[in-house]
């Protein structure tokens, strides 16, 4: 058999992240593999066992491309040619996980049309791999996701399978693979079925969401609404109810999801992190256009979606993928996400992809501004020089230099009519590269000081000042604000109310950095200085008077006021 190693050659991409975080021009790997070539998985591993992350990655395409790894050869980056691991991929995402629980890190995936699962085993703890060895095989099936973990308790690893809806397969379904024998042979694998009920499924995990230490099956699947034949997608968790995989029939999170949050309306890469820091695991996602998550209460009944508000912005126009990950460094999970922008300029398409993340203000699913970098714009006449930057088929984040920041890593498929390479773009996080200035602005109504239970104030003016210049910005609706500033003094404020009703506690402040990288948090309290009771109130006709014809108004009434009103219209 020929074995090609694939070829690399480095470049340099400019952007920068306007705010307190800024990344080093992206290290390209452009990796040039011949008709179809389609990437499809990143790790950023220890593949060697060397104590430094390396680069394994996976492509996918008709002619079974293999799975090749770079190292990072002196732990601060720096990566060598591509080093082949096996022949060939499966064509469907792989798991890097210890599934015979020997210390090292398996190869696992459903192959290429998806009827089977194998695994590779790590023989000598680096990258030496053994021959394929398959788990479970059923014609009927296409498993396009698997997940791994100990479903029954018996200290050996289960896998969770799921079998989507495609041409050719007839069998749609949730099962999972217990084995007695580490899986070394595919005869002593039994499957028990979760849920073969649904007409599709897709966002499968498998997590502890009610923390009661067993693990949980989370998925959206698509079902039909008898008796009117409507196809909805429904999210819901099966309770493996005593520990040994024996799952319920479900846990309903959300029963119709574009029926409650909108017509088309689908989530997509669902991860299960905690956002709020509460010990649990919530649920993040993107619906393309904006980013939310489903708070847990600990013992899996989730919130409403909470969306993230600064995600629903002008600058982006989609987001392709989303993942929780402490950008900053401060010890709370932050969001990033891949960004997609396109607009039309004088009858021509302008493209921008590129990269936003939001700050966990106060480590409790609190986010702030949208802080955004772009991979420069291109137009329909260079396409083809800048279509390797569209949408990452996958990102993989980790410490890639030990200087205990986390980098990003996208992989870009490219087999079209403009272009047919593959890319790898890593993003090396050079840390804070501003003074941070945040807070939170309020309204004290029950007069005892402002607390988490008063009111935040959305959409009000704050501004820094050092004499020379001065920094503006607006609250977001959870009442936060950002600002990102130089060294020097600053005098921060809020715009005063417009008339003498409120004061502000305190009226300024003034903060002081020394070099760069630094944070100050000031809050704001508006109390009430009068008593005043008032109300506005407009009546506005919803359709135009008619004699003969009734006519309806809506009611429209605003407190006015200082007080807490109360009574009957």
């Amino acid at each position: 058999m020929e074995i090609r190693l694939l070829s690399f050659l480095f470049l340099f991409i400019s952007f920068s992240l306007s705010a307190q975080i800024e990344f080093q021009k992206g290290l390209l790997f452009n990796v040039n593999e011949g008709s179809g070539t389609s990437f499809h998985d990143a790790f950023l591993e220890d593949i060697d066992s060397d104590g430094d992350l390396d680069i394994l990655v996976t492509s996918k395409n008709d002619n079974l491309k293999p799975v090749v790894w770079f190292e990072n050869i002196d732990g601060n980056g720096t990566f060598g040619p591509s080093k082949e691991i096996i022949p060939f991929t499966s064509g469907n995402p792989l798991l890097f996980q210890d599934l015979d629980l020997d210390g090292d890190k398996d190869l696992i995936a459903p192959f290429v049309n998806g009827s089977s699962i194998f695994w590779y085993k790590n023989i000598n703890g680096s990258d030496g791999f053994s021959e394929q060895k398959t788990i479970f095989q059923k014609p009927s099936c296409r498993y396009y996701k698997i997940a791994v973990g100990d479903i029954d308790g018996d200290l050996k690893m289960d896998i969770v399978a799921a079998s989507g809806q495609n041409s050719g397969n007839s069998t749609i379904e949730i099962a999972w693979f217990k084995s007695n024998d580490g899986f070394d042979t595919s005869n002593s694998v039994s499957e028990i079925t979760i849920n073969d009920s649904m007409l599709s499924n897709s966002n499968m995990m498998l997590e502890d969401f009610d923390g009661d230490g067993d693990l949980d099956v989370l998925a959206t699947i698509s079902v039909s609404d008898s008796p009117s034949s409507l196809n909805y997608e429904r999210l819901l968790w099966y309770e493996n109810l005593d520990g040994q995989g024996n799952f319920n029939n479900g846990n309903i999170i959300i029963s119709n999801i574009g029926d409650s949050y909108g017509v088309n309306l689908s989530l997509y890469n669902l991860t299960a992190p905690d956002i709020d820091n509460d010990g649990d695991l919530d649920i993040l996602f993107n619906t393309g256009k904006r980013i939310g998550w489903l708070e847990n209460d600990g013992i899996g009944s989730f919130s409403s979606i909470k969306y993230i508000e600064a995600s629903e912005s002008t600058t982006v126009s989609k987001f392709n993928s989303t993942l929780a990950v402490d950008i900053d460094g401060d010890g709370d999970l932050d969001i990033y996400g891949s960004t997609e922008k396109q607009d039309f300029i004088n009858g021509e398409s302008i493209y921008n992809y590129g990269y936003a993340w939001f700050e966990n203000l106060d480590g409790f699913g609190n986010f702030g501004i949208l802080q955004h970098h772009f991979i420069e714009s291109f137009t329909n006449d260079n396409w083809s020089d800048n279509i390797r930057f569209r949408d990452p088929k996958a990102t993989a984040v980790g410490d890639i230099n030990g200087d205990g920041l986390i980098d990003i890593l996208t992989v870009h498929s490219n087999d079209s009519f403009y272009r047919d390479d593959f890319s790898i773009v890593l993003h090396k996080n050079l840390g804070q590269q501003k003074n941070e200035i945040k807070g939170k602005v309020q309204l004290d109504f029950d007069e005892n000081g402002c607390s988490d239970t008063d009111k935040a104030i959305a959409k009000y003016k704050v501004v820094a000042t050092n004499g020379d210049n001065s920094y503006v910005t607006y609250t977001l609706s959870n009442g936060y604000y950002q600002l990102f500033v130089d060294e020097g003094d600053y005098e921060v404020s809020v715009e005063p109310y417009y008339n003498d009703w409120f004061s502000t506690n305190p009226e300024s402040e003034t903060t002081s950095f020394t070099g760069i990288g630094n944070t100050q948090q000031i809050d704001f309290c508006f109390l009430k200085t009068q008593t005043i009771n008032d109300v506005n109130v407009r009546i506005v006709p919803l359709n135009e008077p008619r004699p003969g014809f009734n006519v309806s108004y809506e009611l429209i009434y605003a407190n006015a006021g200082t007080t807490i009103l109360d009574g009957i219209c």
